[in-house]
Formats: C-alpha cells, structure tokens, sequence
C-alpha cells in the first residue's frame, strides 16, 4: 500500500499570549502510525520551546487549552525563532521554524544550533527518520528528509496585527 501525504500543524502560545504555528507534512502509511509520528514530533518540539502547545488539527489532533501559556525564559517570544535547515532526497533545501527556542539548545554565542545537544539531536532523528520507519516527516511532495544542515536563532515579527479602537466621550478630542 502507498503512503499518503498529510499536512499536519502544531498551534504554540508563548508566556505573553502571542502564538505560532508550526507546519510540517508527513508521508503515512496507516493513520495509526501518522498519530505516532504526530506524538513524536510534538515531544522533540516540545523540549526545544518555551511556548505551549494548544492546538493540532489534523490527524491525531486534540482540543485546545484555554487559559495556559508558555515559560517565561531567555527566549518566552513566538518572535524569536530557532530555524532548523533539513535537506531532502533530491537536494532541496526545507527549513523548520521553533517559535520560543529554549536557550540551552544554542551555542555560547546565542545564535548558533548545537547541534549535538541531546534534545536537538532528538529532533532531528524524528525528522530524519533515523529510525527506518515506513512513515515519515516529508517534503510537500513526500520525499524524506534526509540531513540535517545546522540551525540559526531568528527575531521575526508575527503576521497578526491587533486594532484598538478606543472611543472619547467628547467628540471634538481625540481619544487617548
């Protein structure tokens, strides 16, 4: 029986309330093994962010958390990023975003991935197959991803923009 491709996301919300998604595809076999992948992927996700995890729709998804938030830490802001550079069987280049990156995965510099701290190198076994597993995290067209490159401390701002209008109560001041 032949793979399918899913998309699958993980919804993160830092000690501020901001949030991010995470994105990745997963080439399954049975949709067990898809909730398995699911359940491994979010627990290297897990260790390498200060942000909590509410939401994952798709398959294998659980309901959201109300009223929780991330870690205050060194890097508490969805803003600041962990981007994590994979490539797959045919050479493309995929890049992997960690909003709220926990600071022990860094080098002294602060920017730099270690890549042989244990929790990076966990991550990167999920998304890498080491295991040999007939399911996998895959590029968009379902090809694995096959090694892992390094990975740099981003700042970027989030897409949401937020209003507030605020109204005076005198029509010919402007409202504070």
């Amino acid at each position: 029986m032949p793979n399918f491709l899913v998309q699958q996301s993980l919804g993160y919300v830092d000690a501020k309330g901001e949030q991010a998604r995470v994105r990745t595809f997963m080439s399954l076999d049975t949709y067990a093994n898809g909730a398995t992948l699911l359940g491994s992927w979010k627990a290297a996700l897990d260790t390498l962010t200060n942000a909590l995890a509410f939401s994952a729709p798709g398959i294998g998804g659980f309901l959201t958390e109300s009223g929780e938030y991330g870690t205050v830490a060194d890097y508490e802001s969805v803003t600041d990023k962990a981007v994590m550079t994979f490539i797959d069987g045919a050479g493309q280049i995929h890049r992997a975003t960690i909003p709220a990156p926990v600071a022990s995965m860094f080098l002294a510099d602060g920017i730099t991935v270690n890549a042989a701290d244990a929790d990076v190198v966990t991550y990167v076994n999920v998304v890498t197959n080491t295991a040999g597993h007939a399911y996998f995290i895959s590029s968009r067209g379902g090809l694995a991803i096959t090694r892992f490159v390094g990975g740099l401390r981003t700042k970027k701002a989030n897409r949401r923009r937020v209003s507030i209008f605020t109204k005076s109560g005198n029509l010919d001041e402007p409202a504070e």
